[in-house]
Protein backbone atom coordinates (compact mmCIF):
# COMPACT_ATOMS: atom_id res chain seq x y z
CA UNK A 1 0.00 0.00 0.00
CA UNK A 2 1.38 3.41 -0.97
CA UNK A 3 0.78 6.20 1.53
CA UNK A 4 0.51 9.73 0.16
CA UNK A 5 2.81 12.24 1.89
CA UNK A 6 0.50 14.63 3.74
CA UNK A 7 3.09 16.23 6.01
CA UNK A 8 3.27 19.99 6.30
CA UNK A 9 6.06 21.73 4.38
CA UNK A 10 9.35 22.58 6.11
CA UNK A 11 9.80 26.32 5.75
CA UNK A 12 13.45 26.32 6.85
CA UNK A 13 15.58 29.21 8.04
CA UNK A 14 16.01 32.48 6.12
CA UNK A 15 19.36 33.38 7.68
CA UNK A 16 21.39 30.26 8.53
CA UNK A 17 24.07 32.44 10.22
CA UNK A 18 24.50 33.27 13.90
CA UNK A 19 21.36 35.41 14.13
CA UNK A 20 18.68 32.92 15.17
CA UNK A 21 16.14 35.73 15.33
CA UNK A 22 15.98 35.89 11.52
CA UNK A 23 13.68 32.96 10.92
CA UNK A 24 10.66 32.63 8.66
CA UNK A 25 7.20 32.79 10.13
CA UNK A 26 7.28 29.01 10.24
CA UNK A 27 4.27 27.76 12.18
CA UNK A 28 4.87 26.01 15.49
CA UNK A 29 1.77 23.92 15.02
CA UNK A 30 -0.35 22.47 12.25
CA UNK A 31 -3.94 21.34 12.16
CA UNK A 32 -5.03 17.77 11.51
CA UNK A 33 -8.55 16.85 10.49
CA UNK A 34 -9.56 13.18 10.52
CA UNK A 35 -12.12 12.24 7.89
CA UNK A 36 -14.26 9.14 8.09
CA UNK A 37 -14.48 7.44 4.73
CA UNK A 38 -17.76 6.05 3.50
CA UNK A 39 -19.28 2.82 4.75
CA UNK A 40 -15.99 0.90 4.90
CA UNK A 41 -14.81 2.41 8.19
CA UNK A 42 -11.62 3.98 6.90
CA UNK A 43 -10.09 7.08 8.48
CA UNK A 44 -7.93 9.63 6.69
CA UNK A 45 -5.65 12.26 8.22
CA UNK A 46 -5.34 15.61 6.47
CA UNK A 47 -2.87 18.30 7.60
CA UNK A 48 -3.33 22.04 7.19
CA UNK A 49 -1.23 25.02 8.13
CA UNK A 50 -4.19 27.43 8.25
CA UNK A 51 -7.41 27.11 10.24
CA UNK A 52 -9.32 28.58 7.28
CA UNK A 53 -8.17 25.73 5.02
CA UNK A 54 -9.09 23.11 7.62
CA UNK A 55 -12.57 24.65 7.96
CA UNK A 56 -13.01 24.64 4.18
CA UNK A 57 -12.04 20.98 4.04
CA UNK A 58 -14.58 20.16 6.75
CA UNK A 59 -17.30 21.97 4.78
CA UNK A 60 -16.45 19.96 1.66
CA UNK A 61 -16.63 16.74 3.70
CA UNK A 62 -20.06 17.71 5.02
CA UNK A 63 -21.33 18.44 1.50
CA UNK A 64 -20.19 14.97 0.43
CA UNK A 65 -21.81 13.40 3.53
CA UNK A 66 -18.49 12.43 5.13
CA UNK A 67 -17.92 13.03 8.81
CA UNK A 68 -14.77 14.86 9.92
CA UNK A 69 -13.32 15.91 13.26
CA UNK A 70 -12.73 19.44 14.39
CA UNK A 71 -9.17 20.50 13.57
CA UNK A 72 -6.69 19.15 16.13
CA UNK A 73 -3.59 21.24 16.77
CA UNK A 74 -0.38 19.17 16.71
CA UNK A 75 3.29 20.22 16.63
CA UNK A 76 4.51 21.34 13.20
CA UNK A 77 6.49 18.57 11.58
CA UNK A 78 4.29 15.83 13.02
CA UNK A 79 4.60 12.77 10.81
CA UNK A 80 1.12 12.66 9.30
CA UNK A 81 2.01 9.50 7.38
CA UNK A 82 2.67 7.70 10.68
CA UNK A 83 -0.63 9.04 12.01
CA UNK A 84 -2.34 7.74 8.86
CA UNK A 85 -0.91 4.25 9.45
CA UNK A 86 -2.33 4.28 13.00
CA UNK A 87 -5.73 5.42 11.73
CA UNK A 88 -5.71 2.68 9.07
CA UNK A 89 -5.01 0.05 11.73
CA UNK A 90 -7.80 1.42 13.93
CA UNK A 91 -10.24 1.40 11.02
CA UNK A 92 -9.30 -2.19 10.18
CA UNK A 93 -9.87 -3.30 13.80
CA UNK A 94 -13.26 -1.60 14.11
CA UNK A 95 -14.75 -3.08 10.96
Amino acid sequence: MTVKDRSAPDYGIINPGKDNGMRTNRPKTMLVVVQEGGSTGEFYAHAFSRRRDAAGFRRSCAKAAYRATEPVEVPAGTDVNALQRVLSAVGDELV
